[in-house]
């Protein structure tokens, strides 16, 4: 093997490329380490938690729409509604007391809104999939469906 300063440089580093290092965990053998796991475990180490963010829409037909901005958490998320709420399920058991959720919302309907908010992790179902009533909304005027947007960001702590 060649002085590793004689090998050229690489400009553009991709998730496939290779670092070399010693494994502590194996007799401080030398192997080759995937820059992505390397990336996840540093992550791991600097940032407590993964994010799932998005912008959701409801309309006035009651059709939901998901933009997704941020999804590092390895999960894939469904989302479904009703006249009073909407639900987002998991693809995969999350803890409840591991979870965070920030949400701005606002009525963009011409129903008057008493409430649209998210719910806490305390409302994760039993077998950790499902959120129920992510989004529970309370009209006060008594027209649905209710057309929302919001903006949520979703935690989900080492």
């Amino acid at each position: 093997m060649a002085r590793i300063s004689t090998y050229p440089l690489d400009s553009s580093i991709t998730k496939n490329d290779k670092l070399i290092g010693t494994d502590g965990d194996d007799n401080s053998t030398t192997k080759n380490f995937a820059v992505e796991a390397f990336a996840e475990y540093v992550k791991s180490k600097i940032l407590p938690y993964s994010t799932f963010s998005f912008f959701i829409v409801r309309n006035s037909s009651g059709v939901i729409s998901i933009t997704e901005h941020m999804n590092d958490t390895g999960l894939t998320f469904a989302f479904s509604g009703s006249s009073g709420h909407i639900d987002m399920t998991a693809s995969s058991n999350i803890s409840n007391n591991k979870v965070s959720f920030q949400a701005t919302a606002l009525n963009i309907g011409s129903g008057q809104v008493g409430d649209v908010l998210l719910l806490q992790p305390k409302y994760l179902a039993s077998s950790g999939t499902a959120l129920t009533r992510l989004i529970p909304i309370k009209v006060s005027d008594g027209s649905m469906p209710v057309q929302i947007e919001a903006s949520v960001e979703f935690k989900i702590y080492n």
